[in-house]
This record gives C-alpha cells, structure tokens and sequence, in this order.
C-alpha cells in the first residue's frame, strides 16, 4: 500500500538532501515523496528537482512563498497514497519509520499510527534507532488519545511521528496564516475522526534543533494565534460535554499562555497587551492545573506553583534552565 510523504521545503539546502535520503532509504518502498517548494530562495528547488530526476516516487511541486499550511494543503490534495505522513524538510528519520508506523496501523486496525521522537542539536550526529526488541504499542479510543495529546505525554502535537489513513484527513486542512498550533489543531481534529489510535515507544523520528526553528524566533503578535487556537480547542471540549478532555484543554490553554510568556520574556514592554493576557490565564487556571488528578504534566505543575511566587519567577526559571543547559552543551 503506498504512503506519501509530504515535505513542505523552504529555503532548506542545508540539510534537505540528507533528510529526502532518510526519506527514500526506508524499508517500506511503496512511497510517492511529494516535496513542495515553497517559493525557496535557495537553492532548495534545484535540490528536489534532482532527487525527482534520479527516484520516480519523487514529485516536486514548487509554488510562491505561502507558508507551511499552505504547502501541506496543496501536497494532501495530490497525495494519491492510502497513507499519508508529514516531515520536515531538516530533520531525518530512521530507516523503518515508515515500515513500523504501517505494521503498529494494520495489526491494530487503527486509523492513525504515533510514535516517539528524539531531537537533535543542529551540528549532531544522528544514530538512527532500530526497530525495538519488545515494542510497547497502545492502542487508544479517540478520546483517550485527545487526553493524551492535550497533556502532552506521549502523541506529539505537530503532524510529524504519525501515519494517517488517508480518509481521515480527507475534510481537514491546515489554517493558512497561522504560524503556531495550527498544526495541534489538524491533530485535534483527526483524532476524533479515527476510529483509535495505536502509540508506540518506537523513537523513529529525529527532530533538528536550531536557531531558524519556529519556535526559536523572537515573538511576534503572531504568536499569540496559537493561544486562540488552544481556547478553540477548549471550547469544542466543552460543547462535546467530555468533563476530563475540558480539564486537559484547559491544561493546554495554560501552557501556551507560559510558551507566549517565556517567548516575550523581557519584551514585555513592547508586547504589554499578549504578556498581560498570557498572564490573566495564567492566574485563572494555575490552581486546577496543580489539582487536577490526570495532570502528569510535570511542567505545567511546576510552573503553576512557581506562579503563585510571581509571574517574573517562571522567566527566571526559564533562564536558569536555559542556562544549565548551555553549560551541559558546553561540556559534552
């Protein structure tokens, strides 16, 4: 049964033709590779034209810069697979990620197929795990996946780490012109139009870290979309009347509003109005995050009782765990 692989790409010639390698290098053949170029002003589209020269499963598209919503749509409406997978175009994967995302989907009989990533500094070698002696597969009803993914455990929030079946994702798009959490939204979304989810502890999906990545860039009020995204997602919680998934949506809503706090961090001055939104739900919800019993979050916990100190001790949380970081970096 043939997959396809959607590679949104811009301005990725760095590390594009290592990742499209890991790409063709899986053990599960049956792949359409559609890399779409999204007005690249590098020398990306150059890149996939090659790799679409030399492997027939490769399709390049290339399009004027639009965004990743917009080249993920336009790739899900070519895609003619009875699978579908997203990657970024600079990370990699092992060689049986696809293979073992298939297998977990078909002897579970589940429509969507998760596992584990690791990520990876930008300069770093990558060993590629293989495929687990004693994988842990679980297979999960939509609503507990929906639990699962809004406390963020184990299904990560983007597209990449999944295998859908293609008919889940056949009236789901991505929102084009938003940068942040439209993607938790398309996972939202497509859980409860499966009928289970199977996860797996396989770690087959390595994730790049570096300073260009989009949560890395200095905030922007654009960057406040995601919260209003989170309180979508509340809010359809709260019409399903599901009581446990409105707690962990409310668990979400809290951790954007600390993602957007630490992301402003000592501009707040500039951003007086997001700071002090992030900072309102905050206060709201901090006391339900530290007693609400399926909350495994650890951060979220931590953070909420640190915000009762102060708002500004979770900034100096934030940079004394960024600092010891760069002293582990330093020091390996």
């Amino acid at each position: 049964m043939t997959v396809s692989i959607i590679v949104p790409v811009y301005n990725a010639d760095k590390y594009l033709a290592v990742t499209v390698r890991s790409i063709l290098d899986q053990t599960h053949k049956d792949l359409e590779v559609i890399l779409v170029n999204d007005g690249s002003t590098d020398n990306s589209e150059s890149i996939c034209l090659d790799f679409a020269r030399i492997d027939d499963r490769v399709l390049t598209i290339s399009q004027p810069n639009g965004g990743v919503s917009v080249a993920r749509n336009k790739a899900l409406e070519l895609a003619k697979g009875d699978f579908v997978a997203f990657i970024d175009s600079d990370d990699i994967v092992s060689n049986e990620y696809i293979q073992v995302l298939y297998d977990n989907l078909i002897n579970s009989g589940a429509d969507i197929s998760t596992c584990s990533l690791q990520h990876f500094n930008s300069d770093a070698p990558v060993i590629a795990d293989t495929r687990p002696l004693h994988q842990n597969t679980i297979l999960l009803s939509p609503s507990d996946a929906v639990l699962d993914l809004l406390y963020q455990k184990s299904i990560v929030a983007g597209p990449v780490c999944k295998l859908f079946k293609k008919e889940v994702l056949k009236d789901i798009r991505y929102m084009e012109g938003v940068k942040v959490a439209e993607d938790l939204d398309v996972s939202y979304r497509s859980i409860y139009k499966a009928s289970s989810i199977v996860t797996s502890n396989f770690i087959g999906y390595y994730y790049r870290i570096h300073n260009t990545s989009a949560m890395q860039r200095p905030y922007t009020h654009d960057r406040f979309k995601g919260l209003n995204i989170c309180k979508g997602i509340l809010e359809d919680c709260k019409r399903r009347g599901d009581t446990a998934s409105v707690s962990a949506a409310k668990n979400r809503v809290f951790m954007e509003a600390i993602y957007i706090l630490l992301a402003i961090g000592q501009a707040r001055a500039t951003f007086k109005a997001d700071f002090a939104a992030a900072r309102d739900i905050i206060k709201r919800y901090r006391s339900l995050i530290i007693r609400d019993p399926l909350n495994t979050n650890t951060s979220s916990k931590i953070y909420a009782t640190i915000s009762y100190a102060g708002i500004v001790f979770i900034l100096m949380l934030s940079s004394a765990k960024n600092f010891l970081k760069s002293i582990k970096s330093g020091a390996s």
